[in-house]
C-alpha cells in the first residue's frame, strides 16, 4: 500500500505547482489587474478556477486509480 501511495504524493506536488505557476503567471503579465477590473468581486473570479482546479483533481485520482487497478490486474 505504501508504494501505491509514493504516486500520490508526487501528484499532489504537481498539481500545487501548477496551480502556483497559472496564479503568478497571471500576476506577472497583469491579466488580473482586467479581470479583477471587470469583475470587482473577488468570489465570482476565483469560484470559476477553484470549480476546475477540483476538476482537473478528479480527472487526476480517476486516472491515478484506473493505472493503479489495471496495474494490479496484470501483475
Amino acid at each position: 500500500m505504501a508504494g501505491a501511495l509514493r504516486g500520490y504524493l508526487l501528484a499532489q506536488i504537481a498539481l500545487g505547482l501548477l496551480g502556483g505557476l497559472v496564479i503568478t503567471s497571471e500576476y506577472g503579465a497583469r491579466t488580473i489587474v482586467s479581470t479583477l477590473t471587470a469583475v470587482p468581486h473577488r468570489a465570482r473570479v476565483l469560484a470559476p478556477w477553484s470549480g476546475l482546479a477540483v476538476m482537473a483533481g478528479c480527472v487526476a485520482a480517476l486516472l491515478t486509480a484506473a493505472f493503479i487497478v489495471f496495474r494490479r490486474r496484470d501483475a
